[in-house]
């Protein structure tokens, strides 16, 4: 009866530490957005604030950050998304969001933004 107790009383301490994951996880989807317009632009000193009109999936995506990568006098803006839910409504969505690019220099400057695969939204801006 004692080696029952000792491997009920292992098998049982081997589940709580093993069996039991109690670390954080990102329960998130995340994913390349696609930017149908450019709304409203506004630059002040050699920052462009550009209003986006972004299309999802579904309704469930959000806005989660922009990469903004800069290359001599043009830009790509790629908007990412994140969806948490695991049943949503199979329709298109959109959500509206604002990017801030800061530029080093003054001079004229084209913006693409990421629609789908190789397809970009282009924007030239003039910045003071």
């Amino acid at each position: 009866m004692k080696i029952f107790h000792l491997y009920f009383f292992v098998f049982v301490t081997a589940f709580a530490v093993y069996g039991c994951d109690n670390s954080i996880t990102d329960e998130y989807s995340y994913g390349n957005m696609s930017v149908q317009d450019v709304i409203d632009i506004t630059v002040n000193n050699k920052t462009a604030y550009i209003k986006l009109l972004v299309e999802t999936p579904s309704p469930c995506w959000k806005y989660h950050h922009s990469k903004i990568v800069h290359q001599e006098n043009e830009t790509l803006v790629t908007v990412i998304g994140k969806d948490k839910s695991l049943a949503c409504i199979m329709i298109l969505g959109s959500f509206e969001t604002e990017v801030s690019i800061v530029f080093e220099t003054s001079g004229e400057k084209l913006i693409k933004f990421w629609k789908r695969n190789d397809e970009l939204l282009e924007v030239k801006i003039n910045i003071p």
